[in-house]
């Protein structure tokens, strides 16, 4: 951009995070949502962190969905990570890549349930990434090698969770559920 050209309408990072939070955001995922880049890269202007006032808006206007469509949407079970940081990472290669290791923390017999319930080719899980419950990626979950997740392109399920929130409220960095008869193998 040169020095002719006008600059989009811009908000302070507080005044983003209060039009967020008029739209049902908690603090904190207002917080994760300007930081993790999904309302565009901030200008500097002096001390303030500015945003553009259009893509604030756009993640303030996302729909919402609930548990209810992710039941009817997913009925295989599902994968919502619940993790920032890849987020902000240039392309969905890199996305994924990161997406797929650091679960760790993940039960081990809620791992093997899934890995039983893909061993059994019964079709991949829904995998949906979130941050501040706004929807940013979507894959299918086809396999596991250990701990680390093999991630493919999404189905057409993703289709409705593109652009929404999808928030699962406070907990851990995932929100998974299985399949009830791979649950009942583990």
């Amino acid at each position: 951009m040169n020095a002719a050209e006008p600059r989009a309408p811009a908000l302070s990072g507080r005044e983003a995070r209060i039009r967020l939070r008029r739209a049902g955001f908690g603090d904190r995922q207002a917080r994760e949502v300007l930081a993790s880049g999904l309302a565009g890269s901030p200008r500097r202007q002096g001390r303030a962190l500015l945003y553009e006032t259009h893509r604030v808006a756009a993640l303030a206007s996302r729909p919402v969905l609930g548990a209810a469509t992710l039941r009817r949407e997913c009925p295989r079970g599902w994968f919502v990570a619940r993790r920032g940081e890849p987020a902000r990472l240039a392309t969905r290669a890199d996305q994924l890549s990161a997406l797929s290791e650091g679960w760790d923390d993940v039960s081990f017999w809620t791992m093997f349930a899934m890995g039983y319930d893909l061993d059994r080719s019964r079709g991949p899980f829904a995998f949906i990434a979130t941050v501040g419950g706004c929807v940013y990626l979507g894959a299918d979950l086809v396999g596991l090698q250990g701990r680390r997740l093999v991630l493919a392109d999404p189905g057409p399920w993703f289709e409705v969770f593109r652009g929404t929130r999808l928030p699962t409220g406070p907990g851990r960095p995932w929100h998974i559920r299985l399949h009830e008869d791979a649950a009942r193998a583990a």
